[in-house]
């Protein structure tokens, strides 16, 4: 299966405006099977700059198609090597995980009101 991904993989690109399928250069395709090789679903927030621009430069270079339409005429035999949701983290989520990240000290442990001597 990893060898159909990086020989044949396309990326499924999922935002509020529609699905994407994108097909990435060998490169590409190596790296991002490496990415999703715990995953089959992630947030674009999650990936690394790197792993974003390629996908913002394979989506500007692709036009917006149905899913159904998609899969039966250019990509029947093609394997998804992930699915990236774009614009799926809102503000307040975002500002939620910050708070949580913020009452953790640089040593990995709680931060707490009282210092214990």
């Amino acid at each position: 299966m990893w060898m159909e991904k990086i020989r044949h993989g396309v990326l499924q690109v999922s935002s509020d405006t529609g699905t994407r399928y994108v097909s990435p250069r060998l490169l590409d395709r190596i790296r991002l099977v490496w990415t999703f090789r715990n995953f089959t679903v992630l947030p674009e927030e999650v990936l690394s700059p790197q792993v974003q621009h390629v996908i913002d430069e394979l989506c500007q270079h692709t036009k917006r198609e149905s899913r159904t339409t998609m899969y039966l005429s250019d990509h029947q035999n093609q394997v998804v090597i992930g699915v990236v949701e774009k614009g799926t983290i809102t503000p307040w989520m975002q500002a939620a995980a910050k708070k949580a990240c913020g009452s953790v000290s640089a040593t990995g442990r709680l931060a707490t009101s009282s210092a214990r001597q």
